[in-house]
């Protein structure tokens, strides 16, 4: 159903906010991650465990790399994005389209 769908586009975000982090893309990596959060509760469900675990990681990382502002604007600008503009930024951006599948979303 559309829930299972959201929910699929919150990991998707996610693993893609993850790549981006690693790779020291940071402002892609706050807005998609801020993206993959917003769509997460507005299922008002929590995380689960290994995702989580990528989810800290990756904002550990680009809140230690930007500026505070500079985070804050780039996040409110994510959890502004609707799901499906923030799929399409995934894609448009990435250099490879299967880097999520690679990722493995932290495991």
């Amino acid at each position: 159903g559309p829930q299972g769908n959201r929910l699929d586009e919150a990991l998707f975000l996610l693993s893609f906010g993850h790549v981006a982090a690693a790779e020291g893309q940071y402002a892609r990596a706050t807005r998609l991650v801020a993206a993959a959060d917003a769509a997460r509760q507005s299922l008002g469900i929590p995380w689960p465990a290994c995702e989580r675990a990528a989810y800290d990681m990756s904002l550990a990382k680009v809140r230690e790399a930007m500026p505070a502002q500079a985070f804050a604007v780039t996040w409110t600008e994510g959890l502004a994005m609707a799901p499906e503009q923030a799929v399409s930024f995934a894609l448009a951006e990435d250099t490879c389209a299967c880097a999520w599948r690679t990722a493995g979303l932290g495991h």
